[in-house]
């Protein structure tokens, strides 16, 4: 987290928003794209199963 909180702060904001904003956008994306790996993984892994 602290690597993303550093990249966050390195990251040029060509958009203009509020810093915070834009973290808590990026934590979302982060979020979603997590839970839709984790989706897909328990999927495979219980098509392997059968």
């Amino acid at each position: 987290m602290v690597v993303l909180g550093l990249l966050a702060d390195v990251a040029p904001d060509p958009t203009g928003v509020d810093p915070a904003e834009n973290t808590a956008l990026g934590v979302t994306l982060l979020v979603v794209t997590a839970l839709a790996v984790l989706t897909v993984a328990v999927v495979l892994i219980r098509r392997r199963r059968r």
